[in-house]
Order: structure tokens, then C-alpha cells, then sequence
């Protein structure tokens, strides 16, 4: 069996998947497979990409109907057996040595989860790079609460754990906004994500790409879409955690996150200042409604609360405290409820 698997998910990706494809299979590091599912459209993209059927290592899987980019992608994380694997979108491009500086480190880093390199934008000289997530569990959720939005560990190379399932990009979010980057909060509570150094990725940004698409929802569908994925984040990373101190520090980084307090806002579009913070935090009140409530001066004043409080001090913008937010929130849902009551007499 090979050590990895490339997943490739297209869609109407004709113009560019057989670069895509070639920068794969151009690979100094030879030991893994390819696996290709080309969802429902309306380009030759199958064709194409059945044009490699050549080479024994890749295979693929033309969807009948339309699946969406999500559970495209999970369809392929679902089918992956070798111990790692890495998502290679159609419109992107490897570096030959890509695969081999990545395994490398993993090899030398057996707590590490994932290892990244920086993402370039394809014809342009700007690089993304991601700063690293290491050390226990909590910390690793909360830097990536904080500061983790561009997903660009989620082009990595990621470890399965013995023979555990992949964890599957989160599905139902607004819009699908953000499903890649709440997918590094299940990522990370595994083990730390590790940056290689060097610009090994390259990423095509077109208005046909589905971040695109993002940017041009209007401003109050991307602040409910940016809480939803917060409240995601925060429920992935409570996920298995039984101790009340380690939740209570998670939920005020995703409290603080859903205020755009941090780097995590940088990436997603929205202005860091102005109402879509008020309108984001009320939204993340509604989605986390049924989760314990916690004294956010308390937490703040615990001695492990140090990365929320270095981002709130480099928080320069007014936003409302979480009280006023809860306050009004209670108050529309009981003014809600009297007409609802009223309506009904």
C-alpha cells in the first residue's frame, strides 16, 4: 500500500485540472495514489482527467448527480486507507518537492498532525504563510480560534491516527463559507500543525473559485456565515473535552473569534470595523445558545488566558461586551415570544 493518498476534488475544472494533475504526478516523492472525483458539471473536466488512467497510481470517480464542494471532498477523506493524505483543489499546483519536504516532517515530528507549506497565488509574488499550532490540545484550539482563518494547512499533509476515520470537512455551515478552515479545529485537536518553510503550493485565484464566490455574498450573509463557523470551530473543539476549565478558555477564544477579535477576520472579507461585529456575536449567541455560559472576566484573569488577552489588547476596534450582546438577544426572543403569545390569544 503507498503512504499517501493525493485527493483531488474537481468541478468544472477544465482549465486548469490537467496542470493541477501533472504537478502531482511530477513528485520526487513517488510513494503514493491519486484519487480524482469530478463532480457533476458541464465541462469535459471527466475526460481530462481520465487521460491519466495511464499511470497505475491514479484512479477516478465521476459523480452523477451534484454533490457541492464539501461533500465532494468528504466523499473522497471517506474512501482514503494510507496512513496520510493531502487535498489538492483542481486549479492548484505542487512544487516536485512538495510531498517530500512534508513527509520529512512528519517523519521527524510523530506528535504533529499535519505539516504545511506557505501558499502562493499563482502569477502573483504573494505568499500566505500560517503560523504554526504546537503544544497541548487546548492551546493548539485556541490559536487556531484566534488567529487561524486562511486555510492554508488545509492543503497539508495530514496523519491518520492508527486506523481512525479522516475527520470530514464540516457540512451545513451558510454557503458552505469557511467549512475548510472550521476543518483544521478537528485537525488540530489531534496533534499540532507544522509549517515548512518555502513556497511549495501554488493556488489559482479566479472569479470562478469557490472563496470567490465568498467574498461576493453581501455583507450580512457573510457575518451570519462567519459566527456559524465559529460556533462550528468551538463545537469541534469541545468535542471529547470533559474539563469545565479547558471549555471555558475554548468558548471565550470562539467568543472572542465571533467579534472578529484576533487574525481569524483578516481572511474572510468583512471590515474589522462597523455593525457586522454586533451582528456576528448576536448570530453566534443563537448558534451556541445551548452551551454552558461562562464569567468572561474570570477567565480572562486565569494565568492560561494569555492568548486571549494579547488579542484582545491588539484589538483596537469598540465592540460590544458580551452581557450587552446576551441582553439584547434575550430581549428580542422575549418580545418575540409576547407577540407570538399575543397572536395566538
Amino acid at each position: 500500500m503507498a503512504s499517501v493518498t493525493v485527493c483531488v476534488p474537481v468541478y468544472n475544472g477544465a482549465p486548469f485540472v490537467a496542470d493541477t494533475i501533472a504537478s502531482i504526478l511530477s513528485q520526487r516523492f513517488t510513494d503514493f495514489v491519486v484519487r480524482i472525483s469530478v463532480d457533476a458539471g458541464d465541462d469535459d473536466s471527466e475526460a481530462i482527467c481520465r487521460r491519466f488512467l495511464g499511470d497505475r497510481r491514479v484512479a477516478v470517480v465521476a459523480q452523477p448527480v451534484r454533490l457541492g464542494w464539501v461533500a465532494n471532498v468528504n466523499g473522497l477523506l471517506a474512501r482514503v486507507e494510507t496512513p496520510r493524505l493531502c487535498l489538492v483543489p483542481h486549479d492548484d499546483q505542487l512544487h516536485r518537492d512538495y510531498l517530500s519536504r512534508l513527509s520529512a516532517m512528519l517523519d521527524r515530528d510523530p506528535d504533529a498532525a499535519c505539516a504545511y507549506a506557505d501558499l502562493g497565488v499563482m502569477g502573483a509574488p504573494l505568499v500566505h504563510v500560517q503560523s504554526e499550532v504546537r503544544g497541548a490540545r487546548t492551546p493548539r484550539l485556541v490559536e487556531v480560534l484566534l488567529h487561524h482563518w486562511a486555510a492554508v494547512a488545509y492543503r497539508g499533509l495530514v496523519r491518520r491516527r492508527g486506523d481512525g476515520a479522516v475527520p470530514l470537512v464540516p457540512s451545513g455551515l451558510p454557503h458552505d463559507l469557511g467549512a475548510d478552515s472550521a476543518w483544521l479545529a478537528a485537525v488540530a485537536r489531534e496533534g499540532a500543525l507544522r509549517r515548512v518553510g518555502g513556497r511549495l503550493y501554488e493556488k489559482r485565484y479566479a472569479p470562478s473559485t469557490v472563496h470567490a464566490g465568498w467574498q461576493r455574498r453581501p455583507l450580512d450573509q457573510r457575518a451570519a456565515a462567519w459566527a456559524a463557523v465559529a460556533a462550528r470551530c468551538l463545537r469541534l473543539a469541545l468535542e471529547g473535552e470533559p474539563d469545565a476549565r479547558q471549555r471555558a478558555l475554548l468558548i471565550l477564544a470562539a467568543r472572542l473569534r465571533a467579534r472578529g477579535i484576533g487574525d481569524a477576520s483578516d481572511g474572510t472579507g468583512l471590515p474589522a470595523h462597523g455593525a457586522w461585529r454586533e451582528a456576528a456575536a448576536r448570530q453566534f449567541v443563537r448558534d451556541t445558545a445551548d452551551l454552558e455560559d461562562i464569567d468572561e472576566q474570570e477567565v480572562l484573569a486565569w494565568p492560561d488566558a494569555v492568548a486571549h488577552r494579547r488579542a484582545l489588547a491588539a484589538d483596537r476596534s469598540p465592540w460590544p461586551s458580551w452581557r450587552r450582546v446576551r441582553r439584547a438577544f434575550r430581549w428580542r426572543w422575549v418580545s418575540l415570544a409576547a407577540r407570538v403569545g399575543r397572536a395566538g390569544d
